[in-house]
């Protein structure tokens, strides 16, 4: 039996090239030939998603998890923040691709939905404002659409940890000022 340790290793030698492709295939040749215990099998996923090494999670960044998120497209609102102006958004996923938004339409200034997570158009992978009917790209916030077409939604920056989406530390949790 493989130890964690040694698992771990290995994988971490694939990362920084320390392990070459011909002992990668020798290793994969003999997980297909002689199989991983299930142990091996946890210890190898934890090593490749970094499960082992300790993180710590700013709490009030975390938007939601990528579970939360529908496969395609699955949209959340999120309110971050205290006080009568806090930070007001939204996060979409498209694939791969995680973005988040400042809940602000650039035509008028209203909130884009009119129910909680309701961002999407319906049976279209774009986002809608509920209010005008204008459409933006999910990809890059840029309206395709409407009364604001040209113009573009405030994107927030975000990462991926852990299987959180978290708010980029650097975003202030309170509504930008020139809104």
């Amino acid at each position: 039996m493989l130890a964690d340790e040694e698992i771990g290793a290995f994988v971490n030698g694939l990362v920084t090239g320390a392990v070459t492709e011909g002992q990668a295939a020798a290793f994969a040749m003999a997980v297909f030939f002689r199989g991983l215990n299930i142990d091996e099998r946890v210890a190898l996923t934890k090593s490749m998603t970094g499960e082992n090494e300790p993180r710590e999670i700013d709490l009030q960044r975390v938007l939601c998890t990528l579970e939360q998120l529908e496969r395609e497209g699955g949209a959340r609102g999120f309110t971050l923040g205290e006080g009568d102006w806090p930070l007001r958004g939204f996060v979409v996923r498209r694939g791969q691709t995680v973005r988040a938004y400042v809940n602000h339409c650039p035509h008028a200034g209203f909130p884009l939905n009119f129910a909680p997570d309701q961002f999407l158009a319906p049976g279209a992978p774009l986002i809608l404002c509920y209010m005008h009917g204008a459409v933006f790209e999910i990809e890059n916030g840029e309206c395709v659409s409407g009364p604001c077409e040209g113009l573009a939604l405030r994107a927030l920056p975000v990462k991926v940890t852990g299987g959180y989406v978290m708010l980029d530390d650097d975003v202030p949790l309170a509504e930008p000022p020139d809104l």
